[in-house]
């Protein structure tokens, strides 16, 4: 793979973790040398040549967040900076000494969209990674050149799935679900509804969980003998396997760009239920398998039905659809990814600047630590 021809810096809110856009990086990584990362929110795990964690937390003060972040940066100067889900772009500018910033956006539109109007003058492109960009990008960026707006495909890596029709044959419909376990944006808080709804229709299940997370717990007071945590997988075979076992992959989700598990649920086979929002890779491939998969939010009751009605079907049906979400999915590549950010940070070097070098005042603000900034005053963090 050919790594970037410029100087590269990434800021990201974790580096090390499980989600998606640890994921990206990880690809980014892959890439190999020239790059350097840095990570608001991971725990300090020791020092790595190319990493630096800045172990932030919401009790850190905003001058304290600054003043680590210009630490981190001083010896990096002059190099692109990708700020990826714009993670500390209106806070930090000014210390990043950045030749360019770019933007990469690995959510929906709409969960971007208040943060936008804040980068103006501060970026000179930004990178969005599913359809809803392509039609909303002159409503969310409009002081931004069309030129200076791409895309990708949120990559997955794919294993061959069995797609064996007689695996249904004498046992439960097995539901699941892969990735970080919580009740912000992931929603899990809702899994034992459905319990309960799929219970009360008469649905024979079991539901998988792969991934961790702060909601693991209280999800485990509340399951039965039908409910089985895997927690993270060791093995990427370890994981394929138990994915290519499911009849259905379940989510739930408030904003998702994909999301990856999702689409890697598809690759291996099993049918996906989400949640009608707008603008995900889910929200553009769920219908196109059947419309009944697209479920109204939360309505956990409408979600079992769904269930119930599409593996209802016959057998071939079925089939049928699992061949749809493999087909789908089939040009999610990483190596595309991988493409379209060296593309970008290699165009974007030869082309003028229009991000502002400007200075931010120190503000009365920066004395409040993150967590009662982000709560009460999220709308100041938003401006530079």
């Amino acid at each position: 793979m050919n790594g970037f021809n410029r100087p590269v810096v990434h800021v990201s809110g974790g580096v090390l973790g499980h989600g998606g856009i640890e994921t990206m990086l990880r690809y980014n990584r892959e890439q190999g040398p020239g790059q350097f990362f840095v990570s608001l929110f991971d725990r300090n795990q020791g020092e790595r040549e190319d990493y630096r964690p800045l172990d932030i937390t919401w009790r850190t003060p905003l001058w304290e967040m600054r003043r680590r972040f210009r630490e981190a940066l001083a010896p990096h100067q002059g190099k692109v900076v990708l700020y990826h889900n714009g993670w500390g772009l209106p806070l930090f500018h000014d210390l990043d000494g950045a030749e360019r910033r770019v933007a990469v956006l690995h959510a929906d539109p709409a969960f971007h969209r208040p943060d936008l109007p804040g980068y103006e003058g501060l970026i000179d492109a930004a990178i969005g990674c599913c359809p809803g960009f392509e039609e909303e990008w002159p409503e969310l960026l409009p002081w931004l050149g069309p030129e200076r707006r791409f895309m990708y495909r949120i990559p997955i890596e794919r294993q061959p799935s069995t797609g064996e029709a007689s695996r249904r044959a004498g046992r439960p419909l097995v539901l699941g679900y892969a990735g970080r376990i919580e009740r912000g944006q992931k929603c899990l808080h809702l899994v034992p509804n459905l319990w309960r709804d799929l219970t009360a229709r008469g649905i024979d299940f079991r539901f998988e969980f792969v991934g961790d997370g702060s909601l693991l717990p209280w999800l485990r007071q509340r399951a039965d003998q039908r409910v089985h945590f895997h927690g993270w997988l060791p093995s990427r075979e370890r994981y394929d396997q138990i994915l290519q076992g499911w009849d259905a992959g379940v989510y739930f989700s408030d904003h998702e760009g994909g999301p990856i598990a999702l689409l890697e649920c598809m690759a291996a086979g099993a049918v996906p239920f989400y949640p009608r929002r707008r603008g995900s890779w889910a929200d553009h491939y769920v219908p196109q398998i059947d419309r009944l998969c697209h479920y109204p939010p939360e309505d956990t009751g409408a979600l079992a039905n769904a269930i119930g009605a599409i593996f209802n079907r016959p057998v071939e049906t079925v089939e049928a659809l699992r061949a749809r979400g493999r087909q789908l999915v089939s040009g999610h590549d990483h190596g595309q990814y991988q493409e379209i950010s060296r593309q970008v940070v290699d165009w974007i070097s030869t082309q003028p600047r229009v991000s502002e070098v400007r200075s931010r005042p120190a503000r009365f603000l920066d004395q409040l630590p993150l967590g009662f900034a982000t709560r009460f005053a999220r709308d100041a963090l938003r401006r530079s």
